[in-house]
């Protein structure tokens, strides 16, 4: 209303002013009115106070608005009421900046709550020091340090002055792998150090993880391997043995199961029974080698040194190894020695087995490298993602197996369903398709299936080796080097049995798996199948019947039917 508005209000303060000094003007002087006049002059005064305060409202309100947010008390309010429609807008204007500040306080309260939640979440430790002082510390890096309710660098001395010691040796900027000794319990961490500079002041950041546990997976992951290799090598040979032992003990039998007399023997089974002898003597021979072979790497030999001509060593070395195959790509060797005439104390064998490790690594690193792809498209035909062995994380999804071929399968989950390879040396492997009698260490290409995440990483792998064995051959098998011993062609997956059917053109056999690597099946011709594949292996129901061979391209067909081109 008009009689609010601060103009109205101003204009009447000055007419009252102006009022009275009117009237005290005009009776100035009479001694009959002097008690008017001093109450006149108090009146005038505080009239012109109270016109000083009004005018002074805005620069009021700003202070208060400035004090509040110097002290950041959000609390205030401007609820006067209002003194016209500039005044009204000021007033608004004056309650956004509040709220507006209020917003920003609890948005930075929500992030560092979020930030706090975050840090206490992570599974390594993180320290945040500032000077002496930590400002940020989670639980694990309490438990992993042995630095319960630790607020300063101070402490951490006293409760773990070896952690503490090592850390600030490592500087300002560092990255290590580091054991240390927690409450008696030994443990390797990844420590890692960065300093940064905030709002002027060093902040250094440290954090460390314990990698006990993953060094133990990888001993776990190997010594599974060992197993396998060891448990199917001596199967291997115990299953030949066992067969001619049963055979033997037919041979010495009538039909009864009653020993026969030695008269009742002719020369032929006498021979039969001498050559399963030598044979079973000739495997369990064989096969005490092989563990004694594995006994031995148990033990470490102590080193037989003499002096040895660095590039003389690895001249030959290098020379062996020029016949490695490496995937029909050039390999340059260079050998560089300084002094040329370096003479050193070591184990030959020793020494020359360490080189040849290294340079096999090397070239299988680049037989391995980037070879085959996972690739995903849009409609348009623009590459999504690209998932490649051993890639560059920065434009690819990395992925630890050597390659990829023929068939993938992307899973409801989102998994993939994928074939790779990995060749794998194999002990007393056929050499003949026609003699089984001829026999040689081999590397062999075993391929695999393997069951990849969205972000690479590799879930299973399940090799052809854990349905066929490696004695097991077929036309085309000992093709290369390595020997393309299955020729794996083909995965498909079947939602209906949640299982994989895999293809060995190799082998003419198809597999049925269950998703973890067991077998539920195998469809193969009879030849050369060992007795413990023989409850797996179908057989056949009506006639005609007839093998397949070669197959190619497996896929279900609804229930337990596939189709393949055969």
């Amino acid at each position: 209303m008009f009689y609010k508005k601060f103009t109205f209000l101003a204009v009447l303060r000055i007419s009252l002013i102006v009022l009275n000094v009117l009237v005290l003007s005009f009776i100035f002087g009479d001694a009959r009115l002097f008690f008017n006049q001093i109450i006149l002059f108090v009146v005038l005064a505080i009239q012109i106070a109270e016109l000083v305060r009004f005018v002074n409202h805005t620069n009021r309100e700003l202070a208060r608005l400035f004090l509040a947010i110097r002290h950041s008390d959000f609390s205030i309010t401007f609820r006067e009421p209002p003194l016209g429609k500039s005044f009204k807008s000021l007033q608004h204007s004056m309650m956004e900046i509040i709220q507006a500040y209020k917003d920003v306080k609890i948005e930075k309260e929500a992030q560092y709550h979020f930030l706090q939640t975050l840090v206490r979440q992570l599974q390594f430790g993180i320290i945040s020091l500032e000077n002496e002082s930590i400002t940020i510390i989670n639980p694990m890096a309490e438990q992993l340090a042995g630095i319960p309710g630790a607020k300063s660098w101070k402490l951490v001395r006293q409760l773990n002055p070896e952690f503490a010691s090592r850390i600030e040796a490592l500087g300002d900027n560092a990255r290590n792998l580091m054991p240390f000794t927690i409450n008696g319990e030994k443990k390797v961490f990844a420590v890692d150090i960065r300093t940064p500079i905030i709002l002027d002041k060093p902040c250094k950041l440290i954090t460390f993880q314990d990698i006990n546990s993953e060094i133990e997976q990888k001993e776990i992951e190997a010594w599974h391997k060992l197993i396998r290799i060891l448990t199917h090598e001596i199967m291997n040979s115990v299953t030949p043995i066992a067969s001619l032992t049963e055979t033997m003990q037919t041979v010495l039998e009538d039909r009864e199961g009653n020993q026969k007399q030695l008269g009742e023997l002719q020369e032929d089974t006498i021979k039969d029974i001498r050559f399963s002898l030598k044979t079973i003597h000739k495997r369990s021979e064989g096969l005490l080698g092989f563990v004694d072979t594995y006994r031995k790497l148990t033990k470490i030999p102590q080193p037989a040194l003499e002096p040895i001509a660095i590039k003389e060593m690895l001249d030959e070395t290098i020379q062996l190894m020029q016949q490695h195959p490496v995937e029909n790509k050039p390999v340059q060797f260079k050998v560089d020695v300084a002094p040329a005439d370096m003479v050193v104390l070591a184990d030959p064998k020793l020494i020359e087995q360490v080189i040849i490790n290294l340079v096999t690594n090397s070239l299988q690193a680049i037989g391995n490298a980037k070879e085959g792809a996972l690739i995903e498209l849009d409609w348009l035909g623009r590459i999504r993602r690209q998932w490649v062995p051993y890639g560059d994380p920065t434009t690819t999804i990395p992925v630890a197996v050597p390659t990829f071929h023929h068939d993938v399968q992307r899973l409801p989950d989102g998994t993939m369903l994928a074939m790779s390879k990995q060749n794998v040396s194999v002990r007393d492997f056929p050499a003949s398709y026609d003699d089984p009698s001829l026999r040689a260490d081999a590397t062999v290409r075993d391929d695999e299936i393997v069951l990849l995440a969205q972000d690479g990483t590799v879930i299973r792998e399940i090799p052809y080796s854990t349905a066929i064995p490696y004695e097991r051959i077929g036309y085309t098998s000992l093709v290369g080097n390595p020997k393309d011993w299955v020729h794996g062609n083909g995965v498909a997956w079947s939602p209906e049995n949640d299982a994989i059917v895999i293809s060995s053109r190799a082998q003419d056999t198809l597999v049925g798996l269950d998703l973890d690597g067991t077998v539920r099946w195998i469809l193969a011709n009879p030849a050369n199948w060992p007795a413990a594949s023989e409850s797996l292996r179908l057989q056949p129901v009506g006639e005609p019947f007839r093998w397949p061979y070669k197959q190619h391209a497996p896929e279900w067909f609804g229930g337990d039917r596939i189709m393949m081109f055969d």
